[in-house]
């Protein structure tokens, strides 16, 4: 938030007082493209857009192991953990309905890289799916994963890369939506952060 508001201090007053211009969210660690609003109209209009779930979002990541279709569709309901807090849980008595479509990129010895498509936004909904439904967690997830196992069938060379990386191999790399105002259609993506990068050469290898 510091950060925002060094580059756009006019933000102050739009939308939430702690989190100004800020319209959604990202899990910790988790990295890509996030939109900020710089004036109130706009923000009401972008809340309204990922409210109606009227907007384009596509992830990759790498999971632990393999899924055994090449692309489908996960769908269940998303809500809290029965006995873990910080947790969220799928078909669980009171949840909400949450969509994702993945597609297999690429198959390695160990992993296999993904993309995914949201139709949904629930909190950790793709950590959710991947883990519990399609039971190929992603890899260094610090909550719905074991890094211990993971890096144990990873190559040598990665798994030391990987062991001291906190966060799990999780990248929001396109968002698209119609601009609320000028009603101009906007897509925007960003490359994953190195040691995804890094990650994915050395499987390749």
């Amino acid at each position: 938030m510091n950060a925002i508001l060094y580059h756009c201090p006019d933000l102050k007053g739009i939308g939430a007082e702690k989190r100004p211009g800020i319209v959604h969210r990202l899990d910790m660690g988790t990295s890509g493209v996030m939109v900020v609003a710089k004036n109130q109209a706009t923000h009401e209009g972008l809340v309204a857009l990922f409210s109606a779930h009227d907007i384009e979002r596509r992830y990759e990541a790498l999971v632990a192991g393999h899924i055994k279709d090449l692309s489908g569709t996960i769908k269940s309901n998303i809500g809290r953990h029965p006995t873990n807090r910080l947790k969220m849980a799928a078909n669980v008595k009171i949840g909400k309905t949450a969509v994702t479509h993945f597609k297999v990129l690429t198959k390695f010895v160990a992993a296999t890289h993904v993309e995914l498509k949201l139709e949904t936004g629930r909190t950790h909904q793709i950590r959710v799916h991947m883990a519990q439904l399609l039971h190929t967690p992603v890899l260094c997830d610090p909550l719905y994963g074991s890094l211990v196992n993971h890096l144990n069938r990873l190559p040598k060379s990665l798994a030391e890369k990987l062991k001291e990386y906190p966060y799990q191999l999780l990248h929001a790399k396109e968002l698209g939506f119609i601009h609320p105002i000028t009603k101009k259609k906007l897509h925007f993506n960003a490359p994953p952060p190195d040691i995804f990068l890094d990650a994915i050469r050395t499987l390749s290898e």
